[in-house]
């Protein structure tokens, strides 16, 4: 199985979140059933990271404190707290009802601003 979103996190950061640990521990059970894979590693050291990973060189340059980290396709897109299921659910695509919350949705067309002050989409058929 893929795993295209992972979380680094030590026992320190399991415990100073507790509530948010649990909770997100919740989360990827209930994504891990229905076959979304999110990957946890704990971390005793930064050697637990690969070398020259955004997510490594942050735990070098500010501490095991900033765990948790979360990686996603090899970004850090989060760090200092769990993601919260919007968060799992926007980045996992995960299927509305999983989670406490669905994905959100691109904006429908007719919600997008019009292309100038006269209300037509385009500049070029302003008058």
């Amino acid at each position: 199985m893929n795993c295209r979103l992972t979380v680094y996190e030590s026992v320190d950061s399991m415990a100073r979140n507790s509530a948010d640990s649990e909770r997100f521990e919740r989360s990827i059970a209930k994504l891990s059933v229905a076959g979304i894979c999110v990957n946890r590693v704990i971390c005793a050291d930064a050697s637990a990271l690969s070398p020259g990973s955004e997510a490594h060189d942050l735990v070098s340059d500010k501490g095991m404190g900033v765990l948790p980290i979360t990686v996603y396709d090899g970004t850090v897109v989060f760090s200092g707290s769990y993601p919260d299921d919007q968060t799992l659910a926007d980045y996992l695509d995960v299927p509305d009802g999983m989670l406490s919350v669905d994905k959100k949705r691109a904006p429908n067309v007719n919600d997008l601003a019009p292309g100038c002050a006269c209300g037509v989409k385009s500049d070029s058929e302003c008058k």
